[in-house]
């Protein structure tokens, strides 16, 4: 499945999404783009619950101590393996 966003939204407002499976490839055609990241074996929030029965589950921001930022720039990639937080 191939997807556009519009990415303008402080990264303050995004939430960040934890995936049960899956990779997730992403692919920067042009300008930048500020992506946030965390370790989800530490969470606030519970996930076996939510994951168990579903693809994928948004945390609410990803505001906490534990969340990283990485700029990502024309033709980086980035591959999100079920481990990942993003």
């Amino acid at each position: 499945m191939i997807a556009t966003y519009n990415t303008s939204a402080n990264i303050e407002e995004k939430p960040a999404e934890v995936h049960r499976k899956y990779i997730d490839l992403q692919y920067i055609l042009y300008g930048e783009e500020k992506i946030g990241y965390a370790d989800y074996r530490n969470p606030k929030i519970s996930l076996k619950e939510y994951l168990s029965h579903r693809y994928s589950f948004f945390y609410p921001s990803t505001r906490s101590s534990q969340a990283n930022t990485l700029l990502i720039c024309h033709k980086d990639t980035l591959l999100y393996f079920s481990t990942s937080v993003g």
